[in-house]
């Protein structure tokens, strides 16, 4: 078992994966070169606002958002991956048959992917030294009525993940 460990070692350079995480404004950079976070988070203030009073079978189309801004700390220079998350799915499936939402990211590959209730999350690599996550339309259907006050409105969470270093 020994002798295999070191075979590896020697075949791999003693490299191995390695992955860390920033949500939000969260300092989790003790992974890599930099000395603090290697991104910064900011969920923006001027969220979509979402329809509420809407009857069964009811159609509509989602607008338009910004919803993060991701920066990268500029003496990181690894890959970074950005996922978004919706996280009160469970609630939604409650009022829409179907919910799709287009989530753009700049400076990232996909550049465009589609966010569901079936999927509850899409991730981007993030190949600039920032990156705006923004909610680019889509469409909703209803199955049951809800009235004022009903929690309707999707609710997103933002994960960057730092998938390697130069």
């Amino acid at each position: 078992m020994v002798i295999a460990l070191l075979i590896a070692l020697v075949v791999t350079g003693g490299t191995f994966a390695y992955a860390a995480t920033v949500v939000a404004n969260t300092d989790l950079g003790t992974l890599t070169k930099v000395s603090s976070a290697f991104a910064a988070v900011t969920a923006v203030t001027d969220n979509m606002t979402w329809t509420d009073n809407v009857t069964q079978d009811t159609v509509g189309s989602v607008g338009t958002s910004e919803l993060f801004d991701v920066a990268r700390n500029s003496d990181f220079t690894g890959d970074m991956q950005v996922t978004v998350y919706l996280t009160n799915s469970d609630k939604l499936v409650q009022a829409y048959q179907h919910l799709n939402m287009v989530i753009d990211a700049t400076n990232a590959t996909p550049s465009s992917s589609l966010l569901t209730l079936a999927n509850s999350k899409v991730t981007f690599l993030i190949s600039g030294t920032s990156s705006d996550i923004d909610l680019n339309g889509g469409t909703w259907q209803t199955h049951i009525s809800y009235g004022a006050g009903a929690e309707v409105g999707p609710d997103m969470w933002a994960e960057v993940t730092q998938i390697g270093i130069d």
